[in-house]
């Protein structure tokens, strides 16, 4: 009888922790600074009883850009332990690059490196030089590991890119700026003029005349790609675009009515819808999750449902800052939702258009510590497990965006890692440990805020300075788990 427990524990990925833990796949962490991913196995992580080792894994690209700033990690959909799995990983020069994920060894290998958002790209599309240069935010591939697609913010762009994982064959199809997009000649009547004047709007609302791309998310089927665009300080909309025809990316619907921002985009288990975060640093602004049914594309306008997430605007300068998603529990029951800024795990129920909120974690309360910061999140093979990086003491993107400069959110409490969460339904999660990731960006040092701030956040400073705390510059960001038995 305790045999059979332990292997129906074991199926379900819940009960195997020190000697006889059965690993079941890895965890993916990236150093924005270090220009090192952090790969963790995840028996490792879920057992509360020892430190997991990470392995250190040089990503700053030994080819042709030369980068550290990695800032998302994706993977093709194959098992872990495919030979033909791979992990796309988008740098913030504009490049991306594909590796050989080699699952079960901790030995990632670069195989391409391939120009996403760059001058020398647009060049070679006949295009005019991009808005800002060499810049894109995030890579991944669609669920058929046919295509890639990235998106980036500054430049308001997307690119494609056909993909033979098998081979290794990966082939720029062009690069699209949103402006420059058209409504599917598909569209008639009512519906055509609303997404019109909707996409007109979130281009008119621009300053540059052309919103940011802030991330992008496939269809299950892969023939529709989501724009979560922004197109100023505060507001943005949605953008789905039929790529079904990758020569001719055209618009099958325009959203102008949620938040700026929007990084937790996440395919339902049901395969028939997409769920996508809302959320932005800055005060009094409804962070939301809307949720998107496929087969609506091209037929009728806007999400199916809003779900309005409650934002905690006590501290100063930024809002709640909802982020990373992703479904959690056993059945995927629900989706936890990570609060950047207000240190909160918002929890919804999975239930359609009944959706809501039922619960919210307090991180600083579970953790015990007084400032947390969660990012990116992903789930463990079963989802009984949740693991979020959290970022540095002096955030370089998004909370920070300038690196200790006065008014950005730098804390010298903050601590750089990864979290680990328990949870068999996915209502509610017991905080299992923080593995530390502070060991590869090198140290820099915040002061007290000067009389220029008007918030209190500290400020980067000298060694010699008053008050000087000396903090570890890690800031961890990208997150992605490798599963072994199934794709993403």
């Amino acid at each position: 009888m305790k045999l059979q427990k332990t292997m129906i524990a074991t199926a379900l990925g819940v009960a195997t922790t020190g000697a006889n833990a059965v690993n079941l796949g890895e965890f993916w962490a990236t150093d924005q600074i270090g220009g090192v991913t952090h790969i963790f196995d995840q028996a490792d992580l879920n057992d509360p009883t020892i430190d997991a080792v990470a392995t250190e894994v040089d990503i700053a690209s030994p080819g042709s850009h030369n980068s550290v700033r990695m800032h998302i990690t994706g993977f093709s959909n194959h098992s872990g332990l495919d030979p033909a799995s791979r992990s796309i990983m988008t740098y913030l020069d504009g490049w991306m690059s594909v590796w050989k994920s080699n699952g079960g060894t901790h030995a990632p290998e670069e195989i391409a490196e391939l120009e996403a958002s760059t001058i020398n790209a647009y060049a070679a599309e006949g295009m005019a030089s991009p808005d800002k240069g060499n810049t894109v935010h995030a890579c991944g591939g669609n669920p058929q590991n046919t295509q890639i697609q990235c998106a980036s913010i500054f430049n308001g762009d997307f690119s494609l890119f056909e993909a033979d994982m098998t081979t290794d064959t990966y082939t720029r199809l062009g690069i699209w700026r949103v402006a420059d997009l058209t409504v599917s000649s598909s569209l008639e009547g009512k519906l055509k003029k609303t997404v019109q004047a909707e996409f007109d709007d979130l281009v008119a609302n621009d300053a540059n005349g052309n919103p940011n791309n802030i991330c992008s998310q496939y269809s299950t089927d892969g023939n529709l790609l989501y724009l979560a665009v922004q197109n100023n300080a505060i507001d943005g909309g949605v953008i789905v675009v039929d790529v079904s025809d990758a020569s001719n990316p055209t618009i099958l619907d325009a959203y102008n009515d949620v938040m700026a921002a929007g990084c937790g985009l996440v395919n339902n288990p049901d395969g028939e819808h997409l769920w996508i975060t809302h959320g932005f640093n800055k005060q009094g602004d409804p962070e939301s999750v809307s949720i998107w049914a496929y087969r609506n594309a091209g037929k009728k306008h806007g999400p199916v449902k809003n779900i309005y997430l409650p934002t905690a605007d006590d501290k100063p300068l930024y809002g709640g800052d909802a982020h990373g998603a992703q479904y959690a529990g056993l059945m995927s029951s629900f989706l936890w939702q990570t609060m950047r800024v207000d240190d909160t795990m918002q929890i919804i129920s999975n239930r359609g258009k009944r959706s809501k909120v039922v619960n919210a974690m307090d991180l600083t309360e579970k953790t015990g510590r007084s400032v947390v910061s969660p990012d990116v999140l992903d789930r463990s093979q079963f989802g009984t497990h949740m693991y979020y990086s959290t970022r540095g003491a002096r955030p370089t993107t998004a909370i920070g965006s300038t690196a200790g400069g006065v008014d950005r959110y730098n804390d010298s409490t903050r601590k750089a890692g990864v979290d680990v969460f328990a949870t068999i339904f996915g209502y509610d999660g017991a905080f299992v440990k923080h593995e530390s990731m502070e060991q590869t960006g090198g140290t820099v040092y915040l002061c007290p805020a000067s009389a220029a701030s008007t918030t209190g956040y500290e400020e980067q400073c000298s060694a010699g300075d008053a008050g000087a705390v000396q903090v570890s510059a890690s800031d961890p960001h990208g997150t992605k788990s490798l599963n072994y038995l199934s794709g993403f």
